[in-house]
């Protein structure tokens, strides 16, 4: 190829120096005479004007020839680099399908053996199964937590702390200190998580509501006195008499213990019909000490006696007054005619008792019927015995005479003996 370009350079430049010379227009002839060429240069300039004319269209098609056979060769190349390249593209399509045909086989057999399993057990049937389960260990775990609850409550009532010649116990209305000495009482007291009478306890604190006064004549060391006091609150007032010197003062520091000094009043006193002193007797339980005589006293001691009139202030009523008075109730109910002479009436009175058969001693209806039958029954008599209906005035001021007559009526009237005795526990009772 560079020769060609040569030749036809040379071809070139001969044909401008012909052109030149017999040319007067573009001919410039020097300003000096040139010096004249060689002989042999002559020579070749005349060669190449005579070769000229025959070697210029072998040149043409050499050039031609020539251009064709580079453009096919770069063309072959590329045809080559395509094919590889083409090669190369194939041969990963073949490796990324065989991998593929491997994932989908892999895929394909690991389904096969999830529906296998699947197709053996029932899923819906294995959950249904272990959320059975699982509800029964709830159920079991919330009844376990439940009872231990419920123990640790009962654990928590029956704590008891000796304090000397005290026993320091719990009870559902507060702190209580008890006489060591009371054997009975305090493994009463523990085993039973400080509630002695919930009954009674149940049936005072419904009668009660905040702000009443009330009394609680046998107030022991304040077992019910406490149950009063909550249920009044501290706008209300619970006198709380007790003659045993020893439980009395251990009921002053319970009131004090648990706050409640200013709702709780003490009076170291016994309850009668009269102003005086009597024997008090002293016995291992000291619940058990009463103004009676006991055969299984260890000892007697003088205590004064009030009534209850006496204890309250004129005009004061109370609504609740609790009589525990080992059999000197009757005395005491003496002893508070004016009390109850500003009571309400008989009849709501007589119902609050019948109510208080059916909640705290749990008797049947028939029971209760009979009861206020009984009722009915003595305080007609008394209408017609006195000539005038009876009031609470005239039911505390009754006497043997009244009562032997009743009980004449009754067996004039021929009736059963049992009959007699259920009216008798009736108004014992009431």
């Amino acid at each position: 190829m560079n020769l060609t370009a040569g030749v036809a350079a040379g071809i070139a430049e001969a044909d401008f120096q012909r052109a030149a010379g017999g040319s007067g227009i573009l001919h410039h002839p020097p300003a000096e005479a040139a010096a004249p060429l060689p002989l042999y240069r002559r020579a070749v300039r005349r060669a190449l004007r005579l070769l000229r004319p025959l070697a210029l269209p072998f040149l043409t098609r050499l050039q031609g020839r020539v251009a064709a056979g580079v453009d096919g060769s770069e063309t072959a190349l590329r045809s080559v680099m395509a094919v590889e390249q083409l090669n190369a593209l194939q041969l990963a399509t073949t490796t990324i399908t065989e991998r593929l045909a491997g994932i989908d086989a892999r895929v394909t057999e690991r389904l096969a053996a999830i529906e296998a399993r699947v197709a053996a057990t029932d899923m819906s049937e294995r959950l249904a199964g272990s959320e059975a389960r699982v509800t029964e260990r709830l159920a079991g775990i919330e009844a376990r937590v439940a009872a231990t609850d419920g123990l640790l409550q009962y654990l928590l009532q029956r704590r008891a702390i000796a304090l000397g010649d005290e026993v320091l116990a719990r009870t559902p209305h507060g702190w209580l200190l008890l006489p060591a000495e009371d054997v009975r009482l305090v493994a009463a007291m523990v085993e039973s998580g400080g509630q002695l009478e919930p009954g009674t306890a149940a049936v005072v604190q419904a009668l009660l509501e905040p702000g009443d006064l009330a009394v609680d004549a046998g107030a022991h060391c304040g077992t019910l006195t406490l149950a009063m006091a909550r249920a009044v609150g501290m706008n209300g007032r619970v006198v709380a008499i007790e003659p045993t010197p020893r439980l009395s003062a251990l009921l002053c520091r319970n009131a004090w213990m648990n706050s409640l000094e200013g709702v709780i009043t003490v009076e170291a006193c016994a309850l009668g019909a009269e102003r005086g002193s009597g024997l008090l007797s002293i016995e291992p339980t000291l619940g058990h000490n009463s103004l009676l005589p006991s055969a299984e006293a260890t000892n007697s001691i003088s205590v004064p006696i009030r009534r209850l009139d006496d204890v309250l202030p004129p005009g004061a009523f109370p609504a609740v007054v609790k009589l525990d008075v080992e059999g000197f109730e009757l005395e005491v109910w003496r002893g508070m005619a004016r009390t109850i002479a500003a009571a309400p009436d008989l009849a709501g009175l007589a119902q609050k008792w019948l109510d208080r058969l059916a909640l705290e001693r749990r008797a049947s209806a028939h029971t209760v019927a009979a009861y206020g039958r009984d009722l009915a029954q003595f305080l007609g008599f008394l209408q017609t015995h006195r000539g005038e209906p009876p009031d609470l005035a005239a039911i505390g001021a009754l006497g043997a005479l009244e009562f032997r007559a009743w009980l004449a009526e009754r067996h004039g009237r021929d009736l059963a003996r049992s009959s007699t005795a259920r009216a008798l526990s009736a108004l014992r009772t009431f």
